[in-house]
C-alpha cells in the first residue's frame, strides 16, 4: 500500500515537473523567435530609411549639379562617394544576410562611385566647354543616376518585403506564444490538481488521529448490559476504555458512524459486542458494580 502511495505521488510529480517544464522551453523558443523577428524587422525598417533617403539627396545632388552646369550656380554637393547617404551605408557594415539585398548593393557600389566622380569631370569641361559639359550631364551623369534610382527602388521593394515577412512572423509568434501559454499553464495545473487531490484523499485523511481514536473506542467500549457474563479481562477493559472516553468525547463529532458488521482490530479477544453510536452515546459512563466494588475492596 505504502508503495503504491508513494509511486502515484512520484508520478503525478513527475507530471507536474514535465509539464512546466514543457511550458518553459516553449516559452523560451517563442521569445528567441519574437526576438530575431524583431531584429529582421528593425533591419528591414533601418534599410528603408536609408534607401529612401539615398534616393532623395541624389536627386538633390543632380539637381545641384544641373544647377551648376545650367544656371552658373556653384556646385555644393560632394565628389566624395564615401560621405553622402549612400555612401555611409555602402562602406559600412549593413546588417542583413538578405542575398538580394547584397546583390543589389554589389551593383550599387561602383555605380554610386562613378556618378560623383563624374561630377568632378564636367565641372571641368565647363570650364573649357560648357555645351560639352551639358551634353555629358544629359548622357552619362543622368543615364548613371536613372540606373542608379532603379536599383534603389529595387532596395526599397526588398525592404519593404522584408519588413511584411518579419510582421507576419512576429504576429505568428505572438500567437502561438498565447497558444503555448494556455496549454502549458492548463497542463501543469491539471498535474498540480491532480497531486494536490490524490495527497488529500490517500494520505492525510487515512492518517487522521481522530478516525483512529474512533476505532479503538468503537471496538473498546463492550455493552453496558449483561456485565456478569462477561469475562475479567472485558471488565477490565471496561475500567481503561472509560477513560478513554472521557477523554476523548470530543472526537466523536470526527467519527464516522460505526456498524455492527465492523472487524475489530488485531489482538483483541472473544466476541465483541456491538458498536456504539457515537451520536447517541453518554460520556457519563459509569463502571459495573462488580469493577466498582472490585476496586473499593483492592482499595
Amino acid at each position: 500500500m505504502g508503495k503504491s502511495i508513494k509511486r502515484s505521488v512520484s508520478i503525478r510529480v513527475a507530471c507536474a515537473l514535465v509539464a512546466v517544464l514543457l511550458f518553459s522551453v516553449a516559452m523560451t523558443i517563442n521569445i528567441l523567435n519574437l526576438e530575431s523577428s524583431q531584429k529582421v524587422n528593425a533591419q528591414a525598417s533601418d534599410l528603408l530609411s536609408k534607401a529612401q533617403s539615398a534616393e532623395t539627396a541624389h536627386y538633390r545632388w543632380s539637381t545641384n549639379l544641373s544647377n551648376a552646369l545650367y544656371a552658373g550656380t556653384q556646385f555644393t554637393g560632394s565628389m566624395d562617394p564615401t560621405t553622402c547617404e549612400l555612401g555611409k551605408w555602402l562602406y559600412s557594415d549593413i546588417e542583413t544576410d538578405d542575398q538580394t539585398v547584397m546583390s543589389l548593393r554589389a551593383q550599387i557600389e561602383p555605380l554610386h562611385k562613378e556618378l560623383h566622380q563624374s561630377a568632378s569631370t564636367a565641372l571641368d569641361m565647363k570650364i573649357m566647354n560648357l555645351s560639352q559639359a551639358q551634353q555629358y550631364y544629359q548622357t552619362t551623369i543622368q543615364s548613371n543616376l536613372t540606373t542608379l534610382v532603379g536599383l534603389l527602388e529595387q532596395v526599397v521593394e526588398r525592404g519593404a518585403v522584408i519588413n511584411n515577412d518579419a510582421t507576419t512572423r512576429m504576429e505568428t509568434t505572438i500567437k502561438f506564444m498565447h497558444a503555448t501559454s494556455i496549454i502549458g499553464l492548463g497542463l501543469s495545473l491539471i498535474a498540480l490538481i491532480s497531486l494536490v487531490v490524490y495527497v488529500s484523499s490517500y494520505v492525510i485523511k487515512p492518517a487522521s488521529p481522530s478516525r483512529r481514536v474512533c476505532w479503538n473506542l468503537t471496538w473498546a467500549i463492550p455493552p453496558k448490559t449483561n456485565w456478569a457474563s462477561w469475562p475479567a479481562p472485558w471488565n477490565g477493559r471496561w475500567i481503561a476504555s472509560t477513560a478513554m472516553w472521557r477523554t476523548s468525547t470530543a472526537s466523536w463529532a470526527n467519527c464516522p458512524t460505526a456498524t455492527s458488521t465492523s472487524t475489530p482490530p488485531s489482538g483483541s479477544s472473544g466476541t465483541s459486542g456491538p458498536s456504539r453510536n457515537p451520536s447517541t452515546a453518554s460520556p457519563a459512563i459509569s463502571p459495573p458494580p462488580s469493577a466498582t466494588s472490585s476496586r473499593r475492596s483492592s482499595g
